[in-house]
């Protein structure tokens, strides 16, 4: 229906960085976040011990 509730469409996105551009990239998705609140967008952060 392309509203809060039953979005038309919805993504994700995975992205593995140094550590310290963890804070700056949350940072930036707060404030993204604070503009479209009913949207109910989430970040989750966890160690990437070993990349192959």
């Amino acid at each position: 229906y392309g509203t809060h509730a039953w979005p038309s469409m919805n993504s994700s996105m995975l992205m593995i960085v140094e550590d310290e551009k963890v804070a700056p990239l949350l940072d930036a998705f707060r404030k993204l976040d604070s503009q479209t609140k009913m949207q109910g967008s989430r970040a989750f952060v966890w160690n990437i011990e070993q990349v192959m």
